[in-house]
């Protein structure tokens, strides 16, 4: 069953209220004061793991390869890259021993070809992707050419530019929603979404906030890993749990 458009806005707008809340407790996730690669690399690590993990474990890479040096990286074998992402089992220490991904070979790889392209066509500065465009669009596809990079991770970078690093200049009409499994199942159970789909979700955030789609993404994120759990959802706790249709069993496409 498809939910109405006002329950809908009623959702959104209780999200946002509660985001509002958290940011006034400063309740942000991101350091502003982290150089552009360092920010970049973040992103790339976030996948399969707890994103306090990824950003952690940028910092365990920096000092296992003794460097975040785009052009260094850049040229170093692959081989080294990918013994500083699964660590050595013969040490003691787990900053030494323990792997800093689920799949350490991959991120080697998008880790040395992410820095391959930065130099060949950005001079070695991530920055250089987004400084000179106000169009999250062209910023998002740029990104999408990076590898490891798709529509989740370009989206959560823009909208962390835009919401966390101060990037006052971007096209906020153009950022969309960071479609992760927390935001997902936020925009299923809640009715949000009408399908299990990447675009539905996608397309009903920009039909509810067409100044800014990507609004409702760190709230849903925020409600997705606090309260909204895949077995058992603290309904009574939740921020929108007094309005929220509760579609608990919902997991795939629906009528």
């Amino acid at each position: 069953m498809k939910e109405s458009l006002s329950y809908k806005k009623r959702i959104s707008n209780t999200m946002l209220d509660f985001d509002r809340r958290a940011r006034s407790r400063k309740q942000n996730r991101f350091s502003k004061g982290d150089p552009a690669q360092k920010f970049m690399f973040q992103v790339l690590f976030d996948q399969n793991m707890d994103w306090k993990l990824a950003w952690k474990n940028v910092e365990l890479f920096e000092t296992r390869i003794g460097t975040l040096n785009v052009k260094k990286i850049a040229k170093m074998p692959l081989g080294d890259i990918h013994r500083a992402m699964k660590g050595d089992k013969r040490k003691s220490d787990p900053d030494e021993w323990k792997a800093l991904h689920r799949f350490p070979k991959k991120l080697s790889s998008w880790m040395k070809g992410t820095c391959k392209r930065l130099v060949k066509e950005y001079a070695g500065d991530p920055r250089h992707i987004w400084n000179n465009t106000k169009s999250a669009r062209l910023i998002e596809e740029r990104l999408k050419e990076f590898p490891g990079f798709g529509q989740k991770k370009a989206s959560m970078l823009i909208n962390i530019l835009a919401n966390d690093r101060g990037f006052r200049n971007i096209d906020r009409t153009e950022i969309d929603i960071s479609v992760d499994s927390l935001v997902r199942r936020v925009f299923l159970r809640t009715g949000l979404a009408d399908f299990d789909s990447k675009d539905d979700i996608i397309q009903v955030s920009r039909k509810l906030h067409p100044e800014f789609p990507g609004i409702l993404d760190l709230p849903a994120w925020r409600i997705g890993q606090d309260y909204c759990s895949p077995t058992w959802p603290d309904c009574n706790k939740c921020p929108v749990g007094m309005i929220c249709k509760k579609k608990k069993w919902r997991t795939r496409d629906t009528d």
